[in-house]
């Protein structure tokens, strides 16, 4: 599968085990497509980076909202 970037050597921080994990990252349209140890065989990157066991924390973006600050309706949010 055609990615943007593949990451290589790479410690990422899993939040649902609240730990690191080492692994690869693969992202395609400024996305997180894959975080894993999976064989790296089946993606065809443009750019490679060897990540050389640093540290990568994705989604340090808060999204979550509270609806009765928006002012718009559920059905919208």
């Amino acid at each position: 599968m055609r990615m943007d970037m593949l990451v290589r050597d790479i410690n990422v921080f899993n939040s649902y085990f609240k730990r690191f994990i080492k692994g690869n990252a693969a992202i395609k349209d400024g996305k997180f497509y894959y975080i894993g140890e999976r064989e790296l065989d089946a993606f065809e990157p443009d750019t490679i980076v060897d990540g050389q066991g640093k540290y990568m924390v994705p989604g340090l973006i808060d999204i979550h909202l509270h609806i009765e600050s928006t002012v718009v309706t559920r059905d919208e949010a």
